[in-house]
């Protein structure tokens, strides 16, 4: 007695998967695998709005890491101690609000480790991109850092100054991740 299932026939497959189901089964794979291939080929030949959305999604983003780049803004500092002041801060405040806060708050902090230089300056010399992103990040959202026991923290590694290295860039983007990911920051 045979306890083999009646097979179904497969319709409507297209050149492509008809051949990669084929090229399974002399490969020895699986029926339920040379499928599951041949479906991965049919999808990606469908031209489907979601590659065309994710496209818009990336100029969009690289209009936006631009816009900032191009600023040209100089940070300066009254006194040694002092607070940093940014002057294209009302310029960037522009650029921030033309999208959804939640939106350039992700942007930001992806390009917080971006060291390609921009127009803005500290003391004469080009600052990185992402010292910029910083600023913008710091006039969109605040954070304020907490230990496990829900207590303030003096200091944070999301914090840092236009003089911050490549590394501590790299560690501010984590430390901003982090407080992203369990939703820790709030919109200005």
């Amino acid at each position: 007695m045979n306890n083999r299932l009646p097979r179904a026939p497969l319709t409507r497959l297209t050149p492509h998967a008809a051949h990669l189901r084929l090229a399974g089964r002399q490969l020895g794979l699986p029926l339920t695998l040379s499928l599951f291939l041949a479906l991965l080929i049919v999808l990606s030949t469908i031209p489907g709005c979601h590659q065309q959305e994710v496209q818009k999604q990336l100029q969009k983003e690289v209009a936006l890491k631009k816009a900032i780049a191009n600023l040209n803004g100089v940070y300066t500092r009254h006194g040694k101690a002092g607070p940093w002041n940014y002057s294209a801060s009302v310029e960037l405040d522009k650029i921030l609000s033309q999208n959804p806060p939640e939106y350039t708050a992700r942007v930001l902090i992806e390009c917080l480790d971006d060291t390609s230089e921009s127009a803005s300056i500290l003391a004469g010399k080009p600052v990185s991109l992402g010292i910029v992103c910083y600023q913008g990040l710091s006039q969109l959202v605040y954070h304020e850092p907490i230990d496990d026991r829900g207590d303030a923290v003096a200091s944070w590694p999301g914090l840092i100054t236009p003089e911050a290295s490549q590394e501590e860039l790299r560690i501010a983007k984590a430390a901003w991740k982090r407080a992203q990911e369990v939703k820790l920051l709030i919109f200005q």
